[in-house]
């Protein structure tokens, strides 16, 4: 099972009653991305996450450039174990990116794909008699205990402030 990440636009009002309100929420899988590993830039640009398409060139830069110097073999394993690290946070990058555009956590969800992840969340909402507002469940969201690094917060092996 994955865990689902459920944002609401930032133009939301907050009551998902609508169908339009509904229907603009984003569910975000958290796990592992099969086209980030073997298609990282392309699959950067298509979901529209600039500042990580820069970060990757620039971190993927510094490790060739790095591993460069242990031979070709080692070289090629050290980027390799690079590139599934970054398809194993993709989806964390994904959220990350679409919180700093304005994105609001609304929920989390456990689900084998995303179908069941909507249907979760939405039986949930209807079984409690109500939608959730999206300051409701973001205040649920949030962990008591927030790790840190510095002034930093970090979710996975990423940043988050």
């Amino acid at each position: 099972m994955a865990v689902y990440l459920v944002l609401s636009p930032p133009e939301a009002s907050g009551d998902l009653r609508s169908y339009e309100q509904a229907a603009a929420l984003r569910f975000v899988r958290d796990g592992f991305y099969w086209l980030a590993l073997f298609f990282p830039l392309l699959w950067l640009l298509f979901n529209r996450m600039w500042l990580v398409f820069l970060g990757y060139l620039a971190a993927y830069g510094v490790v060739a450039a790095l591993s460069a110097g242990f031979g070709p073999t080692l070289s090629w394993i050290i980027l390799a174990l690079f590139s599934i690290l970054f398809a194993w946070e993709a989806g964390a990058l994904k959220g990350w990116t679409l919180q700093k555009r304005g994105w609001q956590v609304v929920g989390l969800v456990n689900a084998a794909n995303l179908t069941e992840a909507e249907t979760r969340f939405f039986e949930r909402a209807i079984k409690n008699n109500q939608v959730p507002s999206s300051n409701e469940l973001t205040a649920k969201a949030k962990p008591k205990i927030i790790p840190r690094i510095g002034e930093e917060r970090v979710v996975g092996l990423t940043l988050r402030d």
